[in-house]
């Protein structure tokens, strides 16, 4: 395979992906509509901490970390939670709460709260300072913006603390920027100084900055979001590599801050149109498309994920240290794919959607699973689906509630079941309902 840059490269493995595409028909399974109130209810019934006010990010009450503010719960699970009337309630509470409180001294959201306090990481570390991965405020800021958004298309006034702490963190971002020309990996976040690492978490801002430029005017927002889009396509994306989006792989090369920077690119060049934006989006989908399975992987007989029924084509590799597809990316729609789809008009980049999105139901615990997922309630979705030996023997999995759960509520919201493109007389099916 010859090429004559890196991109280039990464472009043909990606087509090559598309052109060897798995081709085993989907079998039938739960609609939008049942996954969305799945989850829904084991979110109501084992998720909901009434005396903080949010969503926890798991059902295991002994965790380090009751909520995260980024990354695998927090403002996603606000977005993904405003369904039905009490989980809509809910999801506002938290948001009020997360505005209210989750502020640190730097202007970003704090890392998360331990079920009495806000914190940093460090909280349990005697003389440890207070630093954050970076992904958590950028992240939470965007989903707070997003839910703005979505409030007022629905007609719902929009609270001034709302506002002010999506503007506290984005004017952090900005200073961070400014005096360092990245985000880093992790801030302090009584400084909002870069602490330690160069890498791509920092991608997480750009969709905040372009989404924060609209809904306040504010000038300054786009510029630092282009500027930073132009720092991490030329230091990672032209040298075929992300990093660092990730809380528990350091800065292990990783699908995450690949897809952020994807949605970034995507939502900078509907701002700005400007080609360069859109050249540098089709180079991370390509890239993108080389963490998503594309083949029909052949899990072993008698296995969990075997006796399921699971077909893996779809499923998302995280990063280069877990070494595991899961079902869904972490933690988005996918809806950028879509959006780049529309514009340039590359099939390769709704089909990789189309398989992510099927993929994710076959994951989801029901009843009369028992044999399998234990004590786990219906509606749970466990992270792992192993197509090799790694965590866990190949066909098999974890017996876990997590963030996939969200990354399925979110394509429920955001992503038609059923799309249909008059102009190309192209159709995707996201769900594939019995």
């Amino acid at each position: 395979m010859e090429a004559s840059s890196i991109p280039e490269f990464v472009t043909r493995v990606a087509e090559y992906g598309h052109e060897h595409r798995g081709k085993e028909p989907r079998r039938p399974s739960l609609s939008f509509h049942q996954c969305a109130a799945l989850i829904e209810e084991k979110f109501n019934a084992y998720n909901w901490d009434e005396k903080n006010g949010f969503y926890r990010s798991g059902i295991n009450l002994n965790a380090r970390y009751a909520v995260q503010t980024g990354w695998v719960s927090g403002g996603v699970t606000i977005v993904s939670m405003i369904g039905s009337d009490v989980s809509r309630q809910r999801a506002l509470r938290m948001l009020d709460v997360f505005c209210r409180e989750a502020i640190s001294p730097s202007g970003y959201f704090n890392g998360g709260h331990d079920g009495e306090k806000w914190f940093s990481v460090g909280f349990r570390r005697p003389n440890c300072r207070a630093f954050s991965l970076v992904r958590r405020p950028l992240e939470c800021t965007r989903d707070v913006l997003k839910c703005l958004s979505h409030l007022q298309s629905q007609g719902e006034k929009i609270q001034s603390h709302w506002e002010a702490a999506a503007r506290s963190n984005l004017d952090a971002a900005c200073r961070t920027f400014e005096r360092f020309g990245h985000l880093g990996y992790n801030i302090d976040l009584e400084t909002g100084d870069v602490q330690w690492g160069d890498s791509t978490c920092g991608a997480f801002g750009i969709e905040p900055l372009v989404r924060g430029a609209a809904w306040f005017g504010e000038a300054r927002y786009l510029e630092v979001a282009e500027k930073l889009a132009s720092y991490y396509c030329q230091h990672f994306l032209a040298r075929g590599i992300t990093c660092g989006g990730v809380g528990d792989a350091l800065t292990a090369a990783d699908s995450e801050s690949n897809y952020a920077l994807l949605a970034g690119l995507v939502h900078l060049h509907a701002a700005t149109k400007n080609p360069q934006h859109l050249a540098w989006a089709r180079e991370a989908a390509d890239l993108f498309c080389t963490w998503v399975l594309s083949y029909d992987a052949i899990l072993p007989e008698g296995t969990p994920l075997a006796r399921l029924g699971i077909q893996a084509r779809g499923a998302v590799f995280a990063n280069t240290q877990n070494q595991h597809g899961a079902p869904g990316i972490c933690t988005a729609s996918g809806e950028a794919l879509l959006g780049l789809y529309e514009v340039t008009g590359e099939e390769r980049y709704l089909r990789v959607l189309e398989d992510i999105t099927q993929c994710i139901p076959q994951m989801i615990v029901q009843k009369g699973q028992e044999e399998i997922w234990g004590e786990i309630p219906p509606g749970s979705i466990s992270e792992r689906l192993m197509t090799m030996d790694g965590l866990e023997p190949n066909g098999h999995t974890s017996q876990m509630s997590t963030w996939p759960e969200t990354s399925m509520l979110l394509a429920v919201r955001e992503l038609p079941a059923h799309f249909y493109d008059p102009a190309r007389k192209r159709t995707a099916d996201f769900e594939i309902s019995s």
